[in-house]
Order: structure tokens, then sequence, then C-alpha cells
């Protein structure tokens, strides 16, 4: 039989809340609240931090509590509107959205073809986490730590961004690396246009050949133009009369190794290598060798490097 007390509901629901209401009253609330979070799925970009939001909801209810004799009324539906919101949208979303995938690396590079499109390779020590699906209204995926290349595929209605702690990068469709190191994470356009917000809220527009620099100590945000870019995640590098200093970066960023000079002048020494999606580190260093007797030594995390 159908209950005539407009207040019913609001009644439990306050119940629920103390911990006083019977079975049957409790079953009530738990049906409906499953039947509701079936597809529910909190968005931050649309519904705002879930945490931040949960503590002031909290601090609100607890202050009208305290004045429940002087708006009863008031009270009764205030209480049912924060019991909905709190039970299946903020402290006990059991459908919420999935958790993210995570692609990483260890000592060799590697790509992954997202969804939409877009495609990324992952220099040696790097990983993401991005989701199983993208938003209706943007994508968004977070670089944990290392080195990234980016080729997005072009959607204006869904912006890319990738999440950094300390800087987002956003585009619609484009091409771009992201290095991120223990001092610092620099941005460099391949193609189209890229905008970069540090945590810190300054802003940069990039370009092709561009490229920003946040530095974690300054926490300061630099542009630079022209930049000399090494592709590292091509499939073949035909490198001529490239310095040791910057095939010490194409190493570091393909293979995860650092090169340790015995002199520092070393660096600046000319080679023409080419290096295969097949080789290796070791294949690539008996090639260095061969071609500028130089002595090299590869250890677990370096190579050492001397005449």
């Amino acid at each position: 039989m159908k209950n005539k007390n407009p207040n019913f509901f609001s009644n439990i629901l306050i119940k629920y809340i103390n911990n006083s209401s019977s079975k049957s009253e409790k079953n009530i609330v738990d049906d409906l609240f499953n039947s509701l979070k079936k597809d529910l799925i909190w968005d931050d970009s649309k519904l705002g931090n879930k945490v931040f939001l949960k503590d002031r909801l909290k601090h609100s209810i607890l202050r009208e509590t305290k004045t429940t004799k002087r708006h009863s009324n008031r009270f009764v539906y205030f209480a049912a509107a924060a019991c909905i919101t709190i039970l299946f949208g903020v402290f006990n979303l059991t459908h919420s959205t999935p958790p993210p995938k995570v692609f990483a690396t260890n000592k060799t590079i590697d790509s992954l073809l997202l969804k939409d499109g877009s495609k990324i390779i992952l220099g040696p020590n790097s990983s993401i986490e991005y989701p199983e699906s993208f938003a209706n209204t943007h994508r968004t995926i977070s670089l944990k730590k290392g080195n990234a290349y980016f080729k997005v595929a072009r959607d204006t209605s869904k912006p890319f961004t990738v999440q950094h702690d300390k800087l987002n990068t956003q585009v619609l469709g484009t091409s771009f690396n992201i290095n991120s190191t223990s001092d610092d994470i620099c941005v460099y356009v391949i193609t189209g246009k890229v905008s970069v917000k540090s945590h810190r809220n300054q802003s940069i527009i990039l370009l092709p050949t561009e490229s920003a620099d946040f530095n974690f100590q300054s926490e300061t945000l630099i542009k630079k133009a022209q930049v000399n870019h090494l592709p590292w995640y091509n499939k073949e590098l035909n490198l001529k009369q490239v310095s040791l200093g910057k095939l010490s970066y194409i190493i570091n960023n393909r293979f995860g190794y650092k090169l340790n000079f015995n002199n520092s002048e070393l660096k600046h020494d000319l080679v023409t290598v080419t290096i295969s999606a097949q080789d290796t580190v070791e294949s690539l260093m008996n090639q260095l060798s061969y071609i500028t007797n130089l002595k090299t030594k590869i250890n677990a995390n370096d190579i050492d490097i001397q005449k």
C-alpha cells in the first residue's frame, strides 16, 4: 500500500544517518541506492574534487544538526539531500570510475596504442597511467615518471591532457615529447600547438621546435625556441657527425644507460652511427668502439667511456 506521508522517505533517511532505522527501513534505503549507483561514475572535471566535497558536506551536516530544533523542517530536507549525495556520490561510491591501467618499461622502450588512436612511446624506466576508456569531454592520462613521446589523434571535442605532479600539458591533436627527471620536466613540441601549465599557474603556449622547462628547485617555467631535439623514439636513427654528448642523450632515452666519460672533452668528439630497431646497447657499444677505438664498459645502469 502506498504511503501518503510526504516526509516518509526523508524520515527514513534521517534514521539511516543516525543508525536508528529498522531492518526493513534500512533495506528500503539500500535498495534505492543500489539501483541509483549502477550507472554512476564520479567525474572530477564536472563534479569537483571528491575528497574536498566530502569534507565540505560533513562540515555542513554537523552545522545543520546543531540547529535541528530551530529549523526542523529545513533539516529534514537538507538531511535527505545530503544523505543521497554522500551515500552514492561521495562516501560509499562503489561503482566509480574503474582504476587506471599502468603502462611501464624497464631497460627498453615500448609503445602503446590508445583506443582513440593516439600512440605513446615510453623510454626506459618510465610509466604512465591511463583509463580503460576516455570520458565524453576530455582525454586525460598521467605521466608518473620518465620519458614519453606522444602522437595524439586529433579530436577537437576532447582535449588530450598529460598530467604530472608539477606540470600539465594539453593538446587537441599533435606530437610532442615529455621528459621528467628528478630535477625538472621538459616538454618539446614536434608538430601542432601545445599548452603547458605548471602547478604554480605559470602557462606557456608552444609551437613546433619550442620547449618548456620546469625546474623543480626554482619552480620556474621557461620557454625555449629552436631547440635541437633528437628523436630517440624513431625505429631507425642515422646520426651523422653527432657529438658523443648528444649520443649520450639518445642512449639514455633509448636504452636506459647513462654514459660516464673519464675525460669531459670526449663529449665533443663527433661520430657517425646508425641505430636500428634491432640494436641493443651491447651492439651499439661494439659499433662505437669499432669506429672510435674508445673503450666501453657496460655496468648495471651506466656505461664507462674512455680512450
